[in-house]
């Protein structure tokens, strides 16, 4: 993961990303995410799923983008090997994620994650980029 980086947290996973753009950074934290749930190159871009969401900061968008890709997870038993942002302020979010159906067989899940956290989370700008912070209740 050349985007992100994992973090200790007591009793809880982290990781930090890092990408050019308030998009970029979107999308690296969502592969980083499905890089910690299960093995993305065996998945297959099979489905859309066109998700939206409004909120009052780049934060809370981050962690309800995050945590409809985890229901989409555990309510419809899908996988996914990537997610494009198509359109961001700092107040609405709009992207589409790629997958397919869980298959046991294929996918392996590497880490149980059980919700996505607002603790420690702030997206910033640093060194001409953006990063952030994101715990997850493992």
């Amino acid at each position: 993961m050349e985007y992100s980086r994992l973090i200790e947290h007591t009793a809880d996973i982290g990781i930090e990303v890092w990408g050019a753009s308030p998009e970029e950074l979107f999308e690296h934290s969502a592969q980083a995410f499905f890089e910690l749930m299960w093995n993305v190159p065996v998945v297959l871009p099979e489905r859309k799923f066109d998700i939206s969401e409004n909120g009052n900061s780049y934060e809370e968008l981050l962690v309800m983008l995050l945590s409809d890709l985890l229901y989409l997870h555990e309510a419809e038993s899908v996988v996914f090997n990537r997610l494009e942002i198509v359109g961001l302020t700092p107040r609405e979010v709009r992207a589409v994620a790629y997958g397919e159906p869980f298959d046991g067989g294929r996918h392996k899940i590497k880490t149980m994650i059980k919700a996505v956290t607002y603790h420690e989370i702030e997206v910033r700008q640093k060194d001409g980029g953006w990063v952030v912070r994101i715990i997850f209740d493992i």
